[in-house]
C-alpha cells in the first residue's frame, strides 16, 4: 500500500503554489536577466543621443548604437528615454512654423468700423509677417468676393507674391479669391474657428489701428475712412518701431536719422484726412487754413449735439480741436 502511494507521487507530482515558477526555470530567468544587463555608459550613451537628437526615436538610436556595436532591444532604449524627454505632441508647432516662413507668409484680415450715422464699414489689411509691413489696405461698404480678389490682385502685382496666406473663415473669402490666390501661386491657410491667436500679427495690428487712429476720429464716409488709413498706413510703415521686430521700422530703408546727425532740424509732415489734418512733429507750431476750420468748427457742432442728444455714449472726439496728431517720430533732414 505504501509502495503504490510513492508510485503515484511520482508519476504526479504535487502542485506549486500559485505564482511560483519551478526552481529551474526561475534559475534560467535570473541568469538571462543577469546576462542582459546594460552598462552604464550604454545607458549614459543612450540619454546623449536622446538630449542632443530631439527628432531621434528609438529605433534610430538602437541603429546608431549597431553601428558602434552594442546590441541594445527598443524597449530598453524607450525606457532610458523616458527619463530625458518630455511627452510632445507629433509635428511642428504653429509658432515654429510662423517663425520659420515669416518671411515668406502674408495673413489679411477685416476691420469693421461704426460711421458717424452709425453704418458699417469695411476695412480690409494685408499684413507681411516678418517686416510687419502693411501690404494694401482698402475701404467698401459692401466687401463682396470679387472685391477682396481684387484687392489680393493689387496687392501682387507683377508676381510678387508671397508662398502663404493666412486668413480666416469668412464667406467673404469665395471662389473668386482663391481662384486668385491659384493662380498667383498662393497657398491659402485657414485659421481654426474661435482661434485669433493663429492670426496674432493681424489680430493686433487691428488693435493698433483703433486705438492709435480711429478711436480719435469721426468717420462720415467711405472716402474719408481710405484717407485716415492710408495716412495711418503710411506712418505704420515709415515711422513705427514695432516689439516683433526688435523695435525696428518695417522699411529699413526709411530709417530716421538722429538729431544730432541732421543738425536739429524738424520737418513736419502733414496729411489731410478728410476734415481732419493730421500733423507729425509739434502740431501747436502747424497753422490751420481757413476751409479746415470751417469743416473743424462744422464738425464740432455735429459733435456737440451728439453728446448732448446721446447720453450714456462717451465721445472721446468731442473736445475743443478734432485735430489728431499721430506719434509720429520727427524726421530730421539736413540743411
Amino acid at each position: 500500500m505504501a509502495a503504490g502511494s510513492r508510485d503515484r507521487a511520482t508519476r504526479h507530482p504535487a502542485p506549486l503554489a500559485s505564482g511560483a515558477l519551478p526552481p529551474v526555470l526561475a534559475a534560467k530567468i535570473k541568469d538571462s536577466y543577469s546576462q542582459a544587463k546594460v552598462a552604464a555608459e550604454t545607458i549614459a550613451l543612450i540619454r546623449q543621443m536622446a538630449t542632443e537628437n530631439r527628432l531621434w526615436g528609438a529605433e534610430r538610436i538602437r541603429g546608431e548604437l549597431l553601428k558602434l556595436g552594442i546590441q541594445v532591444c527598443k524597449r530598453t532604449i524607450q525606457k532610458y528615454m523616458r527619463t530625458v524627454r518630455s511627452h510632445q505632441p507629433r509635428g511642428q508647432k504653429w509658432a515654429t512654423f510662423l517663425r520659420n516662413h515669416a518671411g515668406q507668409i502674408w495673413a489679411c484680415d477685416f476691420l469693421q468700423v461704426t460711421d458717424l450715422f452709425f453704418r458699417p464699414l469695411f476695412a480690409f489689411f494685408i499684413i507681411e509677417l516678418k517686416s510687419r509691413k502693411v501690404i494694401q489696405v482698402g475701404v467698401t461698404r459692401s466687401p463682396t468676393d470679387a472685391w477682396v480678389a481684387q484687392q489680393l490682385r493689387e496687392a501682387t502685382p507683377y508676381g510678387q507674391a508671397p508662398k502663404y496666406l493666412i486668413r480666416d473663415n469668412d464667406s467673404k473669402f469665395g471662389s473668386c479669391f482663391c481662384r486668385v490666390a491659384t493662380t498667383s501661386g498662393i497657398k491659402l491657410l485657414k485659421t481654426p474657428y474661435h482661434a485669433p491667436r493663429a492670426n496674432a500679427v493681424c489680430e493686433r495690428f487691428l488693435r493698433s489701428v483703433r486705438q492709435e487712429c480711429l478711436d480719435h476720429l469721426l468717420i462720415l464716409q467711405e472716402k474719408q475712412l481710405q484717407r485716415v488709413l492710408n495716412a495711418y498706413v503710411r506712418y505704420f510703415n515709415r515711422a513705427r518701431p514695432h516689439q516683433g521686430i526688435g523695435q525696428q521700422i518695417p522699411e529699413q530703408g526709411r530709417l530716421v536719422p538722429s538729431s544730432q546727425d541732421a543738425g536739429n532740424k524738424v520737418m513736419l509732415f502733414r496729411w489731410w484726412v478728410g476734415c481732419t489734418m493730421i500733423t507729425a512733429g509739434q502740431p501747436e507750431a502747424v497753422p490751420r487754413g481757413r476751409a479746415a476750420s470751417w469743416w473743424t468748427s462744422s464738425i464740432q457742432l455735429v459733435a456737440s449735439c451728439l453728446q448732448w442728444s446721446l447720453t450714456g455714449l462717451s465721445w472721446s472726439v468731442c473736445k475743443p480741436s478734432l485735430k489728431v496728431c499721430f506719434p509720429y517720430t520727427p524726421v530730421f533732414s539736413g540743411p
